[in-house]
């Protein structure tokens, strides 16, 4: 098991290695497959793969706006759900 920059743990398969490095430019990340039928599997499932990473990037984006742009308390649900029950009636 290897603990990433961002503290998360991940488990591998023997056949899949990741590597960290650290330069000025920023952190780096080099996957390595040593396995043909997983490396044929990803191949297959290239756009699928694309996709995932592409939704995951947005939603990384996304949350990362929030917190930035976020400058007063939350609303609470129930003044949420007040005011669009004044707006349906």
């Amino acid at each position: 098991m290897r603990t990433p920059v961002c503290g998360t743990t991940l488990k591998l398969l023997p056949p899949v290695a990741v590597s960290t490095t650290n330069n000025t430019q920023g952190t780096q990340h080099e996957l390595s497959i040593s396995d043909e039928k997983t490396k044929e599997l990803l191949r297959s499932k290239r756009d699928l793969i694309y996709d995932m990473r592409s939704e995951a990037l947005e939603e990384v984006g996304m949350a990362n706006a929030i917190t930035e742009g976020r400058t007063n308390d939350f609303v609470s649900e129930d003044a949420v759900l007040s005011t669009l029950d004044r707006t349906a009636e």
